[in-house]
């Protein structure tokens, strides 16, 4: 009788921790965690070991969708589970999962990991994900995290619509049919070449990189694209100016090459690799930046980025990360 009273208050105990987990979880991804309910998960994190056995299994619960273990999150977790026999780990992971989506704001959670809005997309990436791949006619396509892009073959045209996200697309001359990639109303067409093209939470971004296209769309009539060259759509209409080709697409190899941005731009590279939450104070976000940041270690990179300008960054559980004065 003692023992099974024993394993009924341990699983009472672990359900009462797994639920706590979730709101948790919930709260983060919401992005309105305060600074008092930051301490607060860390002191709940600290108070119990079912504690962090709970948030331990709902983080590592979610590894499966590409979310590795240098992002920071569950990163002990990870290496646990790997160990578990797959049939357990997939149990483990749909249960995870189950309560996740059932939880208020559980699609919010997943959404962080997984593009739910583009999944009917051609092709896709997830969070801290990469993909580089031949379209049918040659044209080689990179997705950054987080992207989206639909494909039109046609007899006598090729397309490529960016959905989300940020590209290069290196366009194959051994087909002579029309090529053109398409952001919003935005359409860039070539020959041949290699182009970038990033739709951003601030407007549009193409950038050449090799060869040399025509950009057409609002009411801008046609316009040459030239490696190096960069085009910004924005709410303050179009700006153009020159820059380092190489330095563009350097997140193609998994480094950011940054030169005197603001904090708040290189937050925004980094945020696609990181599956948490990272909020920046309006006075942080002017700062700028230079360097080079290894962009699958954002945890490491933010780091790096906040000790050069004197920033403060607070952590919890590696989930959640806020940068300030």
């Amino acid at each position: 009788m003692s023992v099974d009273s024993g394993k009924g208050s341990m699983r009472m105990k672990g359900d009462a921790a797994g639920r706590a987990a979730v709101s948790w979880m919930v709260l983060m991804t919401s992005n309105e965690m305060t600074e008092i309910q930051r301490l607060e998960f860390e002191a709940w994190l600290k108070a119990d070991q079912s504690n962090m056995l709970a948030w331990q299994r709902i983080s590592s619960g979610l590894q499966p969708f590409g979310i590795v273990s240098r992002t920071g999150i569950g990163a002990k977790a990870v290496s646990q589970v790997s160990d578990i026999p797959s049939r357990r780990r997939r149990t483990l992971m749909r249960g995870g999962l189950g309560v996740l989506v059932a939880a208020a704001g559980g699609a919010a959670v997943v959404q962080r990991f997984l593009p739910l809005d583009q999944m009917l997309s051609d092709h896709y990436t997830k969070t801290a994900e990469q993909s580089r791949f031949a379209l049918f006619d040659g044209t080689r396509v990179t997705l950054a995290p987080r992207s989206a892009i639909n494909v039109m073959l046609q007899p006598t045209q090729r397309r490529v619509d960016l959905l989300q996200g940020l590209m290069m697309v290196e366009v194959d001359a051994n087909d002579s049919r029309p090529f053109a990639a398409k952001v919003d109303d935005l359409v860039l067409s070539a020959a041949t070449g290699t182009f970038m093209l990033d739709r951003r939470p601030d407007g549009l971004v193409i950038v050449g990189v090799k060869g040399y296209g025509s950009l057409a769309g609002r009411g801008v009539g046609s316009i040459g694209v030239s490696p190096g060259s960069r085009f910004l759509f924005d709410q303050n209409g179009l700006t153009a100016s020159i820059v380092d080709a190489s330095a563009a697409v350097s997140w193609t190899t998994g480094w950011a090459i940054v030169h005197n941005e603001s904090i708040d731009r290189i937050v925004e590279q980094i945020r696609p690799y990181f599956a948490g939450i990272i909020r920046v104070s309006p006075m942080a976000g002017q700062r700028h930046a230079s360097g080079l940041f290894n962009l699958y270690d954002p945890i490491g990179s933010l780091h790096m980025m906040a000790r050069s300008v004197g920033l403060s960054m607070k952590q919890a559980s590696g989930f959640w990360v806020h940068l300030g004065i």
